[in-house]
């Protein structure tokens, strides 16, 4: 919803607002780039939707709801069904030649077999009659069930990706701002040698005077 309030927004001088949109589109938002550097229109959307409260998971609890989200988007329900229909075929003649030779101790082994073969049958059924619900309900039209959900584990990724972004930038801020109160205060005895925020290898790096104990989480360099 918020997604589309601001596209419309931005298409303000074509006169037309739209009322939905393709839900391909929203692997797309972090591709549009902002003046400001490092910002997407997705780090927007959630700084945002998360009414600037950092961390705090009131937008997209989608995958908490489906937590193995990421898994089930690598299955095909056609090869699932294919599978559990064949190997169901093979039991069902295996107990056909079991009766016929009269061998007892199998017999029942396979009949058990048979009875938990039925309800994996009927639950193939009942993923397969979902796949088509969940198919209407978001007008997929060609596109196969697998490759939505796994349109949506992508675009969930990034969330949490740029949810990670955001919450380096605010520590970088908070960093600044200690800053400015030491100097202010005049606590700042020692120049600051340099400051600097990196996303090297997903981390945030501040670098200061190591006779300046100005917050930072790792060892003074």
């Amino acid at each position: 919803k918020k997604a589309l309030e601001i596209g419309n927004a931005m298409n303000s001088g074509m006169n037309k607002n739209v009322s939905a949109f393709d839900l391909n589109v929203l692997v797309s938002f972090i591709d549009v780039k902002s003046d400001r550097k490092g910002f997407s229109l997705l780090h927007y959307i959630i700084d945002q939707v998360d009414n600037k409260q950092l961390g705090e998971r009131s937008f997209l609890k989608f995958d908490e709801q489906v937590p193995n989200l990421v898994s089930i988007s690598k299955w095909n329900i056609e090869n699932i069904s294919s599978e559990a229909t064949d190997q169901c075929l093979k039991l069902k003649n295996m107990l056909h030649q079991c009766e016929i030779k009269d061998i007892k101790i199998l017999l029942t082994i396979l009949q058990e077999c048979m009875i938990e073969c039925d309800d994996l049958l009927k639950s193939v059924d009942e993923m397969k009659s979902s796949c088509l619900s969940l198919s209407s309900y978001y007008s997929l039209g060609d596109q196969t069930v697998e490759a939505f959900l796994k349109m949506i584990a992508k675009f969930l990724s990034q969330v949490e990706s740029v949810r990670s972004d955001l919450q380096k930038k605010q520590e970088a801020q908070i960093l600044k701002k200690k800053i400015r109160a030491k100097r202010s205060s005049g606590s700042l005895t020692q120049p600051i040698q340099k400051i600097f925020y990196s996303d090297y290898q997903g981390s945030m790096c501040c670098l200061y005077n190591s006779h300046n104990n100005i917050g930072n989480n790792g060892n003074n360099n």
